[in-house]
């Protein structure tokens, strides 16, 4: 049995306990006013004892609705603070660990506050009361938002970021020291899918293998920026950034961005084989200037030889009969008579073959310099066009036919112009002949009023329907790795385009390749030049 004094010790000890508690702590009767607090209620009210004692709870905490009657108005059924201490007074029943808000009234003005409230019934001073146990989490409430939205704002900067990597093109990896894949975009995702990876995820690693060339492996070692070009076996080439990112800690990342380089080097090449096609023109344009010289005495002698020829072998057979029976380099005089002229028209027909190469070829190198149109025959367009590209018609095909239209109306244009479409087209038409039996044919017509047409068709391997759409843009090419620059139709078409007329073409599988060049008849009327 404890003795009294026993007892009145522990009641002093735990009065103590009480009154110390880190937690506010209050005694509240059946009147719902405050019958015992501790020091730490006190100063949560910021009030001393005297001035504590018998109040109601909502006016010791200066509750914002206490004014108008603690515990009785429609706010107060709504309080979580009420509820829990009405549960112990009334239903004798234990609550612990309820968060509840309240707002207070401070010299500040209104603040929230967040309490977690403990009540439980308990007999004091033979009257049944509430031990109400109060804890102000507010400013955990606060620093937990602070959290919560700071998480907010990371992940919010995270989806950016994320969104904005995955919108780039360039495929982007974040790679440890391991050669472990952290993290990538979309477009590195994209093609691990096209050309495959090591176990680690790398797309580029089984690529390098001599020792010490894998980028990576030399951004880690000499933390710095890092280059290198490497050729894919889908025939892309693609040159790959690494970059070392500090981390703070022992384990080294870097960010390798890889930057698809193959347009860029194929309009390279493009262009500088454009480069050398211009100065290939430039020279073979010096080279006819240069041949039309020495071709103009040859046109002009060997035409005063035929005449002195044509004059001198009678009269030298009439002066002396004895001819008949000299040999001159193997031919009897009979001979030399018959075959002489026949030889000097062939030197001047030859001449005048040269002559009209070299003015083409000279009209044909004019190209932009000489912009005034006039009315011109098709035909002759097609005629000289076929004259500049004979030789490759002939190592091409053994079945060319040209079929030129009688009275074809004029059209209004640049001679020279037209004539470089209808060279395009001719050689176009070569360059896609897989045999010599298989043929080309140049044919002018006037199909319907108003327009006349030249088409060139082809039996070679065709248009692949692929390129079909865009096969007058730049650079489109069937024939790149033959050397074709996918230039020629880009600017026959604007040259087509600037006479008004239109270039078409048609090339079903297994059947001939038409390209059709339409152009309005000259009426009289001026139009734009080229």
């Amino acid at each position: 049995m404890i003795s009294a004094e026993s007892l009145a010790t522990e009641q002093s000890d735990l009065g103590v306990l009480y009154q110390y508690a880190p937690h506010a702590m209050l005694v509240i009767n059946s009147e719902r006013k405050v019958a015992e607090l501790n020091q730490s209620a006190l100063q949560m009210c910021n009030l001393d004892r005297e001035q504590a004692l018998g109040r109601y709870g909502g006016d010791l905490f200066r509750c914002q609705h206490a004014e108008s009657g603690c515990g009785i108005g429609f706010e107060c059924s709504q309080c979580l603070v009420n509820q829990n201490v009405l549960t112990s007074l009334l239903e004798r029943k234990s609550r612990k660990d309820q968060v509840a808000t309240l707002t207070t009234i401070t010299p500040q003005g209104p603040v929230l506050k967040h309490l977690k409230i403990s009540a439980t019934p308990v007999d004091f001073a033979d009257e049944s009361m509430a031990l109400v146990c109060i804890e102000d989490i507010s400013e955990l409430i606060q620093q937990l938002q602070y959290s919560d939205e700071n998480e907010y704002r990371v992940q919010h900067f995270y989806r950016q970021f994320e969104t904005l990597l995955n919108a780039i093109d360039d495929p982007i990896g974040l790679i440890d020291d391991n050669y472990d894949l952290l993290w990538a975009n979309d477009s590195y995702r994209d093609l691990q899918q096209e050309i495959g990876c090591d176990h680690n995820g790398l797309i580029f690693r089984n690529y390098f293998t001599e020792p010490d060339s894998y980028p990576l492996q030399r951004c880690f070692a000499s933390g710095k920026r890092v280059e290198s070009d490497v050729a894919t076996n889908d025939g892309r080439l693609w040159q790959l950034r690494s970059f070392p990112l500090s981390t703070g800690k022992d384990q080294q990342q870097a960010l390798q961005i890889a930057i698809d380089i193959s347009e860029k080097e194929q309009l390279r090449e493009k262009a500088a084989r454009s480069s050398r096609l211009a100065s290939l023109g430039m020279l073979a344009a010096g080279v006819a200037h240069e041949i039309n010289n020495p071709n103009a005495f040859i046109i002009y002698n060997s035409d005063i030889l035929r005449e002195i020829f044509t004059e001198l072998l009678p009269y030298l057979h009439q002066q002396n009969p004895a001819l008949e029976s000299v040999e001159i380099n193997g031919l009897s005089w009979s001979e030399l008579e018959e075959e002489m002229p026949n030889m000097l028209s062939a030197i001047q027909e030859g001449a005048q073959r040269i002559k009209r190469i070299v003015a083409d070829l000279r009209d044909y190198a004019r190209g932009e310099s000489n912009s005034s149109f006039k009315p011109i025959d098709l035909n002759s367009v097609a005629d000289a066009a076929v004259r500049l590209v004979q030789n490759p018609l002939k190592n091409s095909t053994t079945s060319f036919s040209l079929e030129l239209a009688s009275d074809l109306p004029p059209v209004h244009g640049d001679f020279g112009r037209l004539e470089q479409v209808v060279i395009n087209l001719l050689l176009n038409s070569c360059q896609a002949l897989t045999s010599q039996d298989q043929a080309i044919c140049l044919r002018t017509s006037q199909q319907q009023p108003g327009q006349v047409t030249l088409q060139v068709i082809d039996e070679g391997h065709g248009i692949p329907a692929e390129i079909l759409q865009s096969i007058t843009k730049p650079f489109t090419t069937t024939k790149g790795e033959s050397g074709g620059t996918g230039l020629g139709l880009s600017v026959s078409s604007r040259i087509v385009k600037a006479h008004g007329g239109k270039l078409e073409f048609s090339s079903p599988p297994g059947e001939p390749t038409c390209v059709t060049l339409q152009l309005p008849v000259y009426t009289g009327e001026e139009q734009a030049d080229v």
